[in-house]
């Protein structure tokens, strides 16, 4: 039965996004721009999210005014390099999606290594439907940026246009030089 209601709610993702539906963007709302030097990165979110407390320094999360939608960003420096971001997306995508039934990919999206993009729709422990979609991007060697965003499967259709712009407005503000100096302290 799970099974089918996970295909169900592939399904009905699928078509949603391809119809263009999704709601509205950043354009119209007041938006508020972010901008974390230590982080190298900056990105506009509608004025009313809120920025979450977070437990390390490499993660900063914000979550919308209905506490319908959250997104993680976070920066890694180092790690590991021999991982395609494909590799990398599915193990993260293995790790989010532990204890919940029916994983299924809705699509994937990859630009030259710099940066890979995968939504993919699954059923928590109570039986509802959650959408994840992770952006990785790779700016240069030993640092990556994901941007995971966590909805319900149904608010997810609402607001696709509303995150990619969000993931459009993603702006790395480190030079590599300076990313680099880190990773060397």
């Amino acid at each position: 039965m799970r099974k089918i209601i996970i295909l169900l709610l592939v399904c009905i993702l699928l078509c949603s996004c391809s119809a263009n539906y999704g709601g509205e963007g950043l354009v119209g709302q007041s938006t508020k721009d972010y901008k974390l030097d230590e982080q190298g990165y900056a990105i506009t979110l509608p004025e009313d999210w809120q920025q979450q407390q977070t437990e390390d320094e490499y993660t900063t999360s914000f979550l919308s005014d209905d506490d319908l939608i959250k997104i993680d960003v976070v920066y890694e420096l180092g790690g590991v390099e021999y991982y395609s971001l494909e590799e990398v997306a599915g193990l993260l995508e293995d790790e989010l999606v532990e204890g919940m039934d029916s994983a299924q990919r809705v699509s994937t999206k990859s630009d030259d290594q710099e940066q890979y993009r995968e939504v993919f729709a699954c059923i928590d422990e109570q039986g509802r439907g959650v959408t994840y979609d992770i952006t990785i991007i790779h700016p240069y060697n030993s640092l990556r940026y994901f941007l995971i965003f966590t909805s319900g499967t149904n608010n997810y259709q609402e607001n696709n246009v509303l995150i990619d712009d969000i993931i459009n407005s993603f702006e790395v503000t480190a030079e590599s030089e300076d990313m680099y100096a880190k990773l060397k302290q």
